[in-house]
């Protein structure tokens, strides 16, 4: 029996990508981010395609991604509740200007200095953080692929452990992530007993130290 629900969206989907089309490379990949000066390590990206007349977005993140978020997860978690000024955006002093002769208008704001207890919170974090980053931590990611229904595509929320360098790596992923859908692979096919955990973190520490240096 099909399911109203998702044919109602694939209607929808149709209808969207039929009233604004994306621009696709020659390939046929919506890429709407920038590869002209290519990558050497790769976090996270997001590109589609298109399938049967209906969109398809893939929201991808390299195990690295999650491995990275998670340690700033824990690093919160070490440096406890933040002081209540933390978060507070103070509008700071007015600075008013003439309008006419009798009225007169917020023409700026001269900001107040951030308050110490914050700025030693998110020293304090910072420091754990970048402790963490040092030795890393006991947390293990595993290749994803969940599918995500939306009245304008079909999303895809993906994790596997490629990287993006330029548009030809966008395009490979694109053709694969079709193949997954149209059922000529799979992810365990792909993938299989793959994991990315504290062992690959500190392997790629001196990359991603490089690749920091060249940017900074």
């Amino acid at each position: 029996m099909k399911n109203k629900y998702q044919e109602a969206l694939r209607r929808q989907m149709k209808l969207h990508h039929r009233q604004s089309p994306w621009r696709l490379s020659t390939a046929g990949v919506y890429i709407p981010h920038d590869y002209s000066e290519g990558r050497t390590v790769s976090w996270w990206d997001d590109f589609g395609f298109v399938l049967a007349g209906r969109r398809v977005m893939v929201w991808w993140q390299h195990p690295r991604q999650q491995y990275a978020d998670e340690i700033a997860v824990v690093a919160r978690q070490q440096a406890g509740e933040p002081p209540p000024s933390v978060g507070e955006f103070a509008q700071g002093e007015k600075i008013w200007k003439k309008v006419g002769r009798s009225r007169k208008k917020v023409a700026m704001y001269r900001m107040t200095p951030f308050p110490a207890e914050s700025r030693a919170y998110y020293a304090q974090l910072r420091s754990i953080e970048t402790g963490l980053q040092e030795v890393g931590i006991d947390f293990t990611v595993l290749p994803s692929l969940q599918l995500k229904w939306r009245d304008w595509c079909l999303g895809v929320e993906l994790c596997v452990p490629v990287e993006l360098r330029n548009e030809a790596d966008v395009t490979a992923l694109a053709q694969w992530v079709r193949r997954v859908l149209q059922g000529e692979t799979s992810l365990a096919a792909e993938y299989g007993d793959y994991q990315y955990g504290r062992v690959e973190w500190l392997a790629e520490a001196a990359l991603r130290q490089r690749v920091k240096e060249e940017q900074d």
